[in-house]
């Protein structure tokens, strides 16, 4: 066979093809990471939202839409995540992995705000079990959603994500300790007050402590989701 019929396969791609071929991923790239990064900020705005409407509305939404609105939440949050991860380790996308660092720290002081909002909520002592478990709910799922941005980078410490948690944490206990015994308490039900403070704070350094010692915990859920994606 006469090398004119041999099979143009790469990386003996005439120049325009190559041109062509990455001009195509470079198209790719670009379209997963706008719709990604538009995935990302609604989930924002609308855990925003729910935030407003269990810390700071005058009637809070009921536990069943709390728990209804994070899960249809938590489903565009997942499909932007696989777009994402894509992207960066399937197409290797330099940019993506930029916009998730810039997002993870977004998704911090989201955090950190929402922490704040729920230890004004703990200091008026007027709340009931179940907003509590509200609290909770919401608050597991704003550092779940950091967690998981943390997948999508390279970088795999979370060292620098915990100082500014657990600086928090510790504000957090000096001012309980404070609260408790400078000012008035409540009358009735002090002690269950008391012990749903110290467990948020208990709950939030153990979180706080696992990202400092960088124990590797979601590194299996890594490995699995890139060779799943490597395989394709």
């Amino acid at each position: 066979m006469s090398p004119e019929r041999l099979p143009k396969v790469s990386p003996f791609l005439p120049p325009e093809q190559e041109e062509d071929k990455h001009s195509d991923l470079f198209i790719v790239r670009a379209v997963l990471l706008i719709l990604s990064s538009a995935l990302f900020l609604f989930v924002f705005a609308a855990g925003g939202k729910l935030i407003y409407e269990v810390l700071l509305a005058e009637n809070p939404v009921p536990n069943p839409h709390v728990l209804m609105r994070l899960f249809l939440i938590s489903l565009v949050y997942v499909i932007g995540w696989v777009l994402a991860k894509f992207n960066t380790s399937s197409l290797h996308s330099l940019i993506q992995p930029i916009i998730i660092k810039w997002m993870a720290w977004v998704n911090l002081l989201g955090v950190l705000a929402l922490y704040f909002l729920i230890v004004l909520r703990l200091y008026g002592a007027e709340y009931s079990f179940l907003s509590y478990v509200r609290y909770a709910l919401v608050i597991g799922a704003a550092m779940f959603s950091l967690f998981l941005l943390h997948l999508l980078l390279d970088e795999r410490s979370l060292v620098a994500f915990s100082i500014p948690l657990l600086i928090a944490v510790a504000l957090h206990f000096l001012t309980m300790v404070a609260h408790y015994v400078f000012f008035r308490v409540p009358e009735e039900n002090w002690g269950w007050y008391l012990w749903g403070e110290l467990g948020f704070i208990v709950g939030m350094a153990t979180i706080g402590l696992l990202m400092m010692l960088h124990l590797g915990i979601f590194s299996a859920l890594r490995h699995r989701v890139d060779e799943w994606l490597l395989s394709e």
